[in-house]
């Protein structure tokens, strides 16, 4: 999308606090783990360690343009609602349409900033096709905490191409990724419960995701507060997971 250009994406104070409960819980457990937040997560930093991981955990923006950009909700992890005022973002160019794993990526450090950024600099944008490009065959799971991670164009003979097909041609096992734009806050309870189950229980991927929403629901049914499962549904897991 050529506006693309002209979105910025906000602050995320919900993603820092997630990212520290997360590294509590593998604290616990006796697992190491390295944290990238702020201004140190760096794409290029990211690029050089996530193929030495076990586990990768990433909660910022993601987005997918796809046919087009349409607003979405203030507080989410989405490019929705990050677009200047003016609705709806233009159709992507058809070289864009060629490469659709181009269409598809997560803001790091230094998004805001890409217009600055020198010719085949970090440039804080990590697209799908550069996912692609990565050798993730240790990495046993994705957890994808941002907007729309488990969506993309249906493509006949293809399925579904987006960051899930990108991390998927990455070589990484299971993904857990979301349907639709989730709120911040919400998006750091089902995280801590999807942990709990994974790491302390020993649950599998798709069990873990199960459980992480059961617990949602169960904790908004006890505070007497609506149900609709966009707050509580809205992620799920692919592949094995063992």
């Amino acid at each position: 999308c050529e506006q693309f250009r002209d979105v910025r994406f906000g602050a995320l104070p919900g993603a820092a606090q997630e990212v520290e409960d997360v590294a509590r819980l593998w604290r616990a457990g006796g697992g190491e783990f390295r944290v990238l937040s702020g201004s140190a997560a760096r794409k290029r930093d990211f690029e050089n360690l996530a193929s030495k991981a076990r586990t990768l955990h990433l909660a910022t923006h993601g987005f997918f343009l796809g046919s087009g950009c349409v607003a979405g909700r203030t507080g989410s992890r989405g490019v929705g609602g990050l677009a200047p005022s003016g609705s709806r973002i233009t159709r992507p160019s058809d070289r864009n349409a060629e490469t659709p794993l181009r269409l598809a990526g997560l803001a790091f450090a230094g998004a805001n900033h890409r217009d600055q950024a020198k010719p085949g600099g970090d440039d804080g944008i990590l697209t799908g096709e550069e996912i692609a490009s990565l050798d993730l065959t240790a990495v046993q799971d994705v957890v994808l905490s941002a907007c729309d991670s488990g969506v993309g164009d249906v493509a006949t003979g293809e399925g579904v191409l987006g960051l899930q097909r990108a991390f998927r041609i990455a070589g990484a096992q299971s993904l857990v990724m979301s349907l639709w734009p989730v709120e911040d806050r919400a998006t750091r309870l089902w995280m801590s419960s999807w942990y709990r189950a994974r790491l302390d229980r020993g649950a599998s991927a798709a069990a873990a995701t199960r459980d992480a929403s059961r617990a949602c629901l169960a904790a908004l049914r006890s505070a007497g507060r609506p149900t609709p499962p966009s707050s509580w549904a809205g992620f799920v897991a692919s592949g094995p997971g063992r």
